[in-house]
């Protein structure tokens, strides 16, 4: 394409990009410098931007200007840093493409060619070798030269380091504007979603070169986009800021490192070209970044430009203003302002200005003599640039607007002409007036009554032909928004609003991260939070976090928001309580096209939404800041009264209790607590007590004393009021109920409360049964299967535990409100995420539950403890939900690790005991499982009770209505009303136990190792496990005439070379303090295995040559031989072979690492050689080879022939942690997908064998899957498999030969080794004898013999082997303690200690 014709589509580009950059800018995170042309006075030589690169002691800079050839996947990209670090070019990549050129870019050498990668092409990009970047300082720079030749994929890669896990660094691209069809660019920091989620909204222009560079710091992130636009050759300036938080990464890991692509997907490969890659372990300045890029551009430096203009202002007289401008250009700048053209410095009154030469103008004291134009000049060594003119004005301080405090929707503030600004109604029209206004005052209040009505405010918005600039410029330095409202805010939404989103405007509205305080937002003003709270720590949303009033609907609140740009202060008062304030704050950003909206708001171009539902009265604007003297005097006199009462408390002897109440009233209000009738601070225990004169008491140690009847009084001048009373007693620690304890019946067995009154009753539709199947370890008796088999419409409702029964007794509100402790036995999981197996509501509203958490893998279920109203808190153990791993931590999903390092538990479908608990005086929530401590959570206030719903199993009940249905199994359900520790949560289980039985029978073929294995707990030490063979204890080391006995103390038994004198009966006896349990007979056989046919061999690969030759015998040879392959079919040699082979084998294995395959020739009728080997030929067939890894997808195979879409086969992975043998067409259950549930997997770093084998006689046939020799699976077949001839037979991936361009995908990373394919179907015994394999002893490991007991303040370690050490900081250093198991940690002296294993 010619210059000529090219010049079309790039015009096109850049109105998008110019679009994009508009669209940006309106939230402020961008700026864009347009129409600074370069000229004359930038021509000063300048070194090219290879030195200016190496000037900055880069830690790499690969310039990627190589001429060699990249074919041989062996051309080295130099590292001109000089410290080594060089990568490697893939065999695709292209280096002829002309880097940054002259006259444009005179940096570059007139010729010097670039990188060009090319979209889904592993093989064109640079690989890179560890970069040794700090560990702990996150001081980055990325730097680099981009072209690129389409719009790149989503979360393309630049620059990419993912050697770390979870600790990913990498520059690239965030998403696609699907509006604009442009990708913008972004990062990831160690897989944060506030860093990859981030949109900075910089779109660099198609088929031109642009300077790009990211620098993280560890309190915020900055991407440059600079360039000059090939149409207009305008310079282009642009950043983006995103103030969050970075911790270090790790650099050096094993993973892999790119140029040009994200190692998370193949997809993710740049289109393009690339030049200049620079890479710095320090944080580049805005400076450093402009100087780079003026190299490339070979100059010196550039002009300053404007990035933010100054704005008019209307000020008050006295009140001070600040014009704020910011420019951009080649250090220095320096700024000059102007006051109707005069420098501001030379005026008469220059000493009531502040700020004459910076970017920020400070006018002290507003006066006549400072209204006019005000002007910024910017200078620097290459030129001068002027703000636009701006203009200041003076005005009176006026109340601009005022609505509904009679029977009509005009505005009553006296503004001219009259109707100006009238109200004028939106949505549904479904409103009213009444005579319900707030005690004291006269006139009617307007009811919204239907939730889809607001009031619009006529001429507020410029979509408006009569817009009149009232509400925008006017109150852009200072105002107040102040009503009346009766009702409550559904989540975020406003009473009174002007936009107040993406950036721009302002809403008083409600605060939708908790769903109970006020909240004052004004976009664009930042600042510092001093009283009350920003919402998710927002200061732009002020938050009154000292009120709830969540479910208020009966008392009218007075509101009143506050800004002041002069004295940079923004107030929100609540009942003429100053409620939230911020200090620091900025001119806010207007929202002119949004109209003025009561009960609602306009969320753009006329689309009203977000209604209110309640009474709203006598709603004002002012154009200044009400003093708090001001605002009480609007709120007038009004005796005190409660909005919320303080709340009963069952406590326990020694525990701290609070007790709290909100009064509302003419301030100042006063506060007396009592206790049976007498004044708390006159008790002869006064001093037990904080906050006897204030709305919240607390006792810090409740004793009989300490209980009683307490009452808050308040007053003020006008009245007094008093509180209802709340009874502190002292509470017994017990269970309160208990349900499933073995008996086939729905009775509550606590004994807490009369015989019947807990009772559970079946809802719904009736599907249950009782089971024989118990937790191991009880004796004989029966657990509940709710829904088994069927669409869960299933659960057990607890009768008389919610307020709306006739009977209710408050045992699970009240007496478990300040702690409590939830235990019970499940087998398996549930059915679906966020299901309960016990709740008492805690969904979307108030109570708890005890769940499967949110967005897990399907099939699967990770424990949840959901509290509602308990706050934030923080996150000891465990994580949040999965969208959110640090925060929303009313949900607690149990994992090791914290927040976005958690692993989370995944439950198996064996017994488990789990225990939830709760205690609002200790602040804490935890999770244990099987006694083991996986979720924790401190800094929690009391949790939000819900009474009107019943305690339901295996489901839940919301507004009265059961649902949340689940499938489960569960036996023993008991509630506490105090918070169990871990040492009496381990006390409930059974001590020692077999929780899984060694199998009855094992067959062991001879000369291969036989596998005899069950699960232990044991809590109490010392734990002796012995292996017994008829009866006698066996030891490790030779026996049975020539086998080797492994783990004759241990829960795995080996026996390698397994002879025929092996055979007998085996047990398992496990001994501890608490007694011995002895688990079920084991049964061993032991049998020969049998050769197998290699006259069926018809493909063999990977035998132990380092070669990917078919071994098979196969004539002519050569015709079945691999070759490495990615994509659409690209050669790839990214494959190695190694040492490491299956243990009594020798040679070589194939090593992949996840970006290739290995396709077999002529096996696919694409190839102009096809050879029928792999289709027809072999109806009967057997697929066996060694592995060691775990495909990293789901469903993604070992060995695979497509066995998609009905035809072919794989042997493979299936979502899970299950191998999976699947044949296609046969019209077998799950469309061909067999494995075996039970039998889990995943990358355990072992060799292990694998073998599937189909076969089918023209009526009957059979498929079975073989692991490490075992059958594991199998079924019958009544039809022929379909093949799949038009695709490859493919080793360690997929070729989709269905797809619209044919490609390979769906890699394996890890080894393999020795592939056979045989035309018949293998017997066990054959497939024994390939699975062959040599008794491994592993050696000897220091291990932790129980999970840690908090018992106390008692840590109690126990382990076997190694020396204990500790340390406190978890990177060290580590020193020994002088102790031997069990081991106790006094956590009161010691509060901090990490501890760990070391070798003897």
């Amino acid at each position: 394409m010619n210059a000529e014709t090219a010049q079309d589509p790039l015009r096109t580009m850049n109105q998008s990009l110019t679009k994009a950059l508009a669209c940006a800018a309106r939230r402020a995170a961008c700026f864009v410098i347009a129409a600074a042309t370069l000229s004359s006075q930038t021509a000063r030589s300048a070194p090219n931007y290879a030195a200016a690169v190496l000037a900055k002691n880069p830690q790499a800079f690969w310039q990627l200007n190589e001429t060699g050839d990249p074919t041989t996947g062996t051309l080295a990209a130099a590292d001109s840093s000089g410290n080594g670090y060089n990568g490697t070019y893939g065999t695709t990549s292209y280096l002829l493409w002309p880097a940054p050129q002259p006259p444009d870019y005179s940096g570059f050498a007139v010729g010097q060619v670039a990188l060009a990668t090319w979209a889904g092409d592993i093989n064109s990009v640079v690989t890179l070798p560890a970069l040794n970047m700090s560990s702990t300082e996150v001081d980055t720079t990325i730097a680099m030269w981009i072209s690129p030749s389409q719009q790149p994929p989503a979360d393309t890669g630049l620059l990419f380091d993912r050697s770390g896990g979870a600790s990913t660094v990498g520059f690239g691209f965030q998403s696609q504007n699907a509006d604009l069809g442009l990708t913008t660019l972004g990062y990831n920091w160690n897989d944060n979603n506030a860093t990859w989620g981030w949109n900075p909204g910089l779109y660099p222009p198609l088929n031109a070169w642009s300077f790009v560079a990211l620098v993280v710091e560890s309190n915020r992130a900055t991407i440059y986009l600079y360039y000059i636009d090939p149409i207009t050759k305008e310079l282009v300036l642009s950043s983006a800021v995103n103030n969050v938080n970075h911790s270090p990464a790790t650099w050096s890991g094993v993973g892999p490192r790119r140029i040009g692509n994200d190692p998370n997907n193949v997809n993710r490969t740049f289109p393009g070209a690339i030049s200049g890659v620079a890479l710095y372990n320090k944080a580049l300045t805005s400076d450093d970044i402009l100087e780079l890029f003026a190299a490339g551009v070979g100059v010196s430096g550039f002009p300053p430009t404007m990035t933010t203009q100054p704005r008019s202002q209307y000020v008050l007289a006295g009140s001070s203003a600040q014009l704020r401008a910011a420019a951009n250009g080649s250090a220095p700048l320096s700024y000059q302002w102007k006051f109707n053209g005069t420098d501001v410095n030379l005026l008469p009154n220059s000493d009531n200005f502040v700020g004459a030469n910076s970017n920020v103008l400070t006018i002290v004291s507003m006066s006549e003599a400072e209204v006019g134009t005000y002007q910024l000049t910017v200078t620097n060594p290459y030129g001068q640039v002027l703000s636009e003119s701006v203009t200041v004005h003076l005005q009176a301080p006026a109340l601009v607007g005022q609505w509904l405090t009679n029977s009509t929707l005009a505005d009553v503030s006296g503004f001219a002409p009259a109707g100006t600004h009238d109200g004028v109604p939106v949505g549904g029209m479904q409103y009213v007036f009444t005579n319900d206004v707030p005690q004291g005052k006269s006139g009617q209040s307007l009811l919204l009554y239907a939730g889809d009505t607001g009031i619009a405010i006529g001429n507020s918005s410029t979509l408006d032909t009569s817009y009149v600039n009232t509400f925008d410029d006017r109150l852009n330095n200072a105002m107040t928004i102040s009503f009346w409202a009766k009702g409550w805010p559904g989540n975020w939404n406003p009473f009174v609003s002007k936009w107040g989103e993406s950036g721009q405007g302002w809403q008083l509205r409600q605060n939708g991260q908790n769903n109970q305080n006020p909240c004052w937002t004004i976009r664009g003003a930042g600042g510092t939070v001093t009283v009350g709270a920003g919402a998710w720590g927002n200061p732009d949303d002020l938050a009154a976090s000292m009120f709830n009033f969540q479910g208020d609907t009966n008392n009218w609140h007075f509101y009143v928001g506050t800004y002041d740009a002069s004295a940079r202060v923004s107030t929100l008062y609540v009942d003429g309580v100053l409620a939230a304030e911020r200090t620091n704050v900025n001119v806010y950003t207007m929202t002119p096209a949004s109209f003025l909206c009561i009960g609602g708001r306009d969320n753009g171009g006329n689309s009203f939404d977000n209604f209110f539902t309640g009474l709203i009265y006598d709603v004002r604007v002012y154009n200044y800041a009400l003093s708090h003297a001001d605002v009480l005097d609007e709120y007038g006199i009004v005796p005190p009264s409660f909005v919320s009462q303080p709340s009963s408390s069952a406590v326990f002897k020694g525990e701290s209790v609070v007790l709290s109440a909100t009064a509302v009233g003419t301030p100042p209000l006063s506060y007396r607590w009592q206790l049976n009738g007498v004044d708390v601070s006159s008790l002869p225990n006064s001093d037990n007590y904080i906050g006897a004169d204030s709305n919240v008491l607390t006792i810090l140690s409740v004793t009989a004393a300490e209980a009683g009847a307490y009452q808050l009084i308040v007053s003020n001048p006008y009245g007094s009021a008093s509180s209802v009373v709340a009874n502190v007693t002292l509470a017994e620690k017990k269970m309160v109920g208990r349900w499933f304890d073995g008996t086939p019946d729905f009775e509550e067995v606590s004994g807490h409360r009369p015989p019947g009154t807990h009772d559970g009753v079946l809802i719904g539709g009736g599907n249950y049964v009782f089971t024989n199947d118990v937790p191991p370890g009880f004796p004989p008796g029966q657990s509940l299967f709710l829904n088994p088999g069927v669409r869960p419409d299933t659960a057990v409702q607890i009768q008389n535990s919610a307020n709306t029964d006739p009977g209710y007794a408050d045992t699970f509100d009240t007496e478990i409100g300040r702690a409590f402790t939830v235990t019970f036995w499940a087998k398996g999981g549930l059915s679906d995420t966020w299901l309960p197996w016990v709740s008492k509501q805690g969904d979307n509203g108030p109570g708890w539950q005890v769940r499967n958490g949110g967005w897990v893998p399907a099939g699967t279920t990770t424990p949840c403890f959901t509290l509602r109203g308990v706050g934030g808190g923080t996150l000891l153990q465990g994580s949040g939900p999965t969208w959110n791993k640090t925060g929303h931590l009313e949900d607690l999903l149990a994992g090791t690790g914290v927040g976005r390092d958690v692993s989370y538990y995944y439950v198996n479908n064996d017994w488990h005991f789990y225990a939830f608990t709760y205690s609002a005086s200790k602040t804490t929530r935890y999770i244990y499982i099987d006694g083991v401590l996986w979720g924790a959570t401190s800094n929690h206030t009391t949790y939000s009770q819900a009474p009107g719903s019943h305690l339901v199993i295996g489901g839940r009940e919301e507004g009265g209505v059961p649902t949340g249905f689940t499938t489960c199994i569960i036996y023993d359900l008991r509630i506490f009303n105090h918070d169990l520790d871990q040492s009496q949560i381990i006390a409930m289980m059974p001590d020692p136990v077999i929780t899984r039985q060694p199998p009855a029978t094992v067959k062991a073929y001879a000369g291969n190792v036989a596998r005899i294995s069950a699960t232990v707990t044991a809590h109490a030490t010392p734990v002796t496990i012995q292996w017994q063979r008829d009866e006698v204890d066996l030891v490790d080391g030779p026996a049975f005439n020539g086998a080797t006995i492994s783990g004759a103390n241990t829960p795995n038994l080996l026996i390698g070379n397994v002879t025929p004198e092996a055979a007998g009966v085996y047990r398992l006896v496990v001994t501890n303090p608490n007694g011995t349990v002895i688990s079920s007979n084991t049964t061993l056989t032991v049998v020969p295995t049998e050769p197998t046919p290699e006259g069926n061999l018809v493909g063999a690969w990977f035998t132990g040559a380092a070669s990917l030759a078919d071994a098979s015998g196969y004539a002519p040879a050569g015709t079945h031989d691999g070759f490495g392959v990615s994509g659409t079919g690209d050669p790839s040699t990214d494959y190695t072979f190694s040492d490491d082979v299956p243990p009594g084998w020798e040679g070589q294995s194939l090593v992949l690492p996840g970006t290739t395959a290995i396709a077999i020739s002529n096996s696919s009728v694409f190839e102009a050689g096809y050879v029928n080997t792999f289709d027809d030929t072999i109806a009967n067939m057997t697929v066996a080879f060694w592995a060691k890894g775990w495909p990293s997808g789901g469903w993604n195979p070992f060995v695979s022939k497509y066995g998609e879409n009905g035809q072919g086969w794989q042997l493979r992975r299936n979502g899970g942690a299950n191998p999976t043998w699947t044949v296609r067409g046969t019209g077998s259950p799950n469309n061909g997908d067999m494995f075996p549930n039970d039998v889990l997997m995943g990358n355990d770093g072992q060799w292990h064998h694998y073998a599937g084998t189909f076969t089918f006689d023209g009526v009957s046939g059979s498929s079975s899957l073989y692991v490490d020799g075992v059958l594991v699976a199998s079924w019958s077949e009544s039809a022929p498999y379909v093949p799949a001839p038009s695709a490859y037979l493919t080793i360690g991936g997929r070729h989709n030969p269905e797809a619209a361009v044919p490609k390979f995908g769906a890699y394996f990373a890890g080894s393999i080794y020795n592939v056979r394919i045989y035309n018949v179907a293998l017997t066990e015994a054959q497939v024994n004898t390939l699975a062959h394999s040599e008794l491994v002893v592993p050696p000897a490991v220091p291990e932790f013999t129980a999970a840690p007991i908090l018992s106390d303040n008692k840590l109690i370690l126990q382990w076997s082997g190694g020396t204990l050490l500790q340390s406190t900081n978890v990177a060290g250093p580590w020193v020994p303690v002088e102790a031997t198991s069990p081991y106790t940690n006094d956590v009161t002296t010691s509060p901090q200690l990490f501890f760990r294993l070391s070798n003897p």
